[in-house]
Order: C-alpha cells, then sequence, then structure tokens
C-alpha cells in the first residue's frame, strides 16, 4: 500500500517480498515514509511522521495477500485511512 505522495525506491517490493519469504512469522512490513523537499513543510511532515513510530497509526505499507484477505480487506465505506482500520483488525 502506497499513498499517492508516497515515492518508493526502486528496490523496495523486491526487498520486502524477500524479507516475507524468508520469515513465515513477517505478516507485513512497515515501509518507513519520509517527505521528499527540503522546505519548511516538509520537514513538518518528517516531524509529524516520527511521533507514529510503533503506534497504531503506522500500518504496514507491504502486507501477505491472505492476511488481508483473512481480515476482510478494505472498508469500502471508508473515505481516508482505511489501511488503519485493517491494520487494528488484523492485529486483533
Amino acid at each position: 500500500m502506497s499513498s499517492k505522495t508516497m515515492e518508493l525506491t526502486p528496490r523496495v517490493v523486491e526487498e520486502c517480498v524477500k524479507l516475507a519469504e524468508s520469515d513465515p512469522g513477517v505478516g507485513g512490513i512497515v515501509i518507513p515514509e519520509r517527505s521528499v523537499g527540503n522546505n519548511y513543510w516538509a520537514k513538518v511532515r518528517d516531524l509529524e511522521k516520527s511521533f507514529y513510530v510503533r503506534t497504531p497509526i503506522e500500518s504496514p505499507g507491504f502486507l501477505r495477500r491472505d492476511l488481508a484477505i483473512k481480515a476482510g480487506g478494505f472498508d469500502e465505506d471508508i473515505v481516508f485511512y482505511e489501511e488503519a482500520t485493517l491494520h487494528t483488525r488484523l492485529r486483533s
């Protein structure tokens, strides 16, 4: 899962697949998100995101398909933060 404002490194999907395949206990992988740019607002956004680390608001950017299906997938009635509700259901 990638937001429309997120730039992925060229090998991030390959690296996530490799990690997930190496350990069957890995259900999802949080991909660190950094703001692009060096202006004031990019720095503010990075500071904001630093508060999300290891909290329920931080959701995996890479998720095993079988787990997403088992959790019922995305709630199509939610227009934003749908990944957070999926993450919450996965944790329970």
